[in-house]
């Protein structure tokens, strides 16, 4: 059997691992010719995965009719896996379904039709120039500014007062791309990893973010949350994304999402989307965790009758995913990995840091993930801190 990969970045890889584990001939079609994941498949090609017509004849062409498209983090274009799902007649998220999690004002107006997502959202077209006249008054603020369609660790940013927002969507004059502007909702961050099966939401892991101060609010790391921990919270996120998934069209599908626990218990949703986690969460930290790896899951369930237990976890351990977001400044010291494996409670740890480098400000994932990770395993959420804590004292660098 044929399992393609629409968008072969090396987030891609693990997928198509997975897959060629499970017998399939993987087909990967990306529009780099570098793309990461190219070289992990049976047969690559390089296409505008932008277009599906573009997919449809290159495919055609090659004498290929995909029995499954395996379920990758990609942004945008997610919407031609949706629209290749729903052409061929496969297993996984529909046209409809990427629509709505990839279009960040399409998604909220369907969520605040429902009563399921009740703040204002302003939308700027690509090619605005914002000035002070054509400004919208805002009622309140802080305000949370983002791009339209892609990943929510791109291009988002806090503005705290109507000059700050102005300054930030016309310092580059008419605007690049189309811009969201919302109201920012207090309250502690979780991300969510999850999958639907024949409509029916399962909840696979919340975790709990770790973030940078304002005005970028970059996560850094994540917390998993065991659901006996938390249970009255963890039903509640269960109960709301089961809707969620009903207003946008998800059916058989993975997901992820990032939400707000406010003060009330309440979630709010930040965003979602139909296809599985990026930053090493659903190909690693999940499975780890959980014990389940999702993209199997999928891949079994893409091609069988059996429905007991689909996405069945028994256990969720205590763990931490930290990225290195350290003090800004020139390194000095830069412990080895072998050193961290020998002297703390490792599950993994990869560090692509050394002396002489220059770290940064983290604004967005790009800025962050090229720097490595660790993973931790304790018997407590403040364990981890003191750990992760300890970890970090092993660096230092100069301003």
């Amino acid at each position: 059997m044929k399992a393609l990969v629409i968008g072969a970045s090396t987030e891609a890889v693990h997928a198509i691992q997975i897959a060629k584990r499970q017998g399939y001939e993987v087909i990967a079609l990306d529009g780099d010719p570098e793309a990461g994941g190219l070289q992990a498949a049976d047969r690559a090609f390089c296409v505008d995965i932008r277009s599906p017509q573009a997919v449809y004849l290159l495919l055609e062409k090659e004498g290929i009719r995909p029995d499954v498209i395996l379920p990758v983090p990609i942004g945008r274009f997610l919407t031609t896996t949706g629209e290749a799902n729903d052409h061929y007649g496969l297993y996984g998220v529909s046209e409809e379904g990427a629509r709505n999690s990839t279009d960040k004002w399409q998604f909220h107006q369907k969520m605040r039709k429902e009563g399921l997502r009740s703040i204002s959202v302003w939308l700027f077209l690509k090619g605005m120039q914002i000035e002070e006249t054509n400004l919208p008054a805002i009622p309140s603020y802080p305000v949370v500014v983002k791009p339209r369609y892609g990943s929510g660790s791109r291009g988002v940013r806090v503005c705290e007062n109507a000059h700050t927002l102005l300054r930030d969507l016309s310092e580059e004059g008419a605007l690049r791309e189309d811009q969201i502007v919302e109201q920012m909702v207090e309250g502690v961050e979780y991300g969510v990893d999850g999958a639907f099966e024949n409509g029916h939401f399962h909840l696979i892991l919340l975790r709990k973010k770790m973030q940078t101060p304002l005005p970028y609010r970059q996560c850094v790391g994540y917390l998993s949350v065991p659901p006996e921990s938390d249970l009255k919270f963890y039903r509640r996120v269960e109960a709301f994304l089961q809707q969620t998934g009903k207003v946008l069209g998800f059916v058989n599908c993975l997901m992820h999402a990032d939400l707000i626990r406010q003060q009330d218990d309440t979630p709010f949703l930040i965003e979602t989307s139909a296809r599985p986690s990026g930053h090493h969460l659903h190909d690693l930290f999940t499975p780890m965790v959980t014990g389940l790896d999702p993209v199997a899951s999928f891949l079994e369930l893409a091609f069988s009758t059996k429905t007991e237990e689909p996405y069945c976890v028994h256990r969720t351990k205590r763990m931490m995913i930290r990225y290195f977001d350290l003090p800004e400044g020139r390194l000095e010291k830069v412990p080895q990995e072998e050193e961290l494996e020998r002297d703390f409670p490792l599950r993994d740890v990869v560090c692509h840091l050394k002396k002489g480098d220059e770290i940064r400000e983290v604004t967005d994932g790009a800025s962050l993930m090229g720097r490595g990770y660790y993973i931790l395993e304790a018997d407590s959420e403040e364990e981890l801190h003191r750990l992760s804590a300890e970890i970090r004292s092993r660096f230092s660098s100069s301003v």
